[in-house]
């Protein structure tokens, strides 16, 4: 299975972690996602073509949303 890596960006361009422990959760498309000890996305190559949506709250509070727009 191939993945393709994304980092999460703030307004300001910084990367923002994804890691356990510097998030309450992610979520793709409304579904809980399980972090692990990496800082960015691996998505799933070989998923459809399609818009999702990633949502973020990190321990210190912040959310984020990004949508990545995938085309396999």
């Amino acid at each position: 299975m191939n993945h393709v890596e994304f980092e999460m960006l703030d307004g300001q361009g910084a990367i923002v972690s994804l890691a356990l422990g510097d998030v309450e959760y992610i979520k793709r498309n409304g579904t809980l996602l399980v972090p692990d000890d990496q800082t960015t996305l691996w998505f799933n190559a070989t998923s459809p073509a399609g818009s999702y949506i990633f949502d973020v709250k990190t321990s210190a509070g912040k959310v984020y949303r990004a949508v990545l727009d995938w085309t396999p």
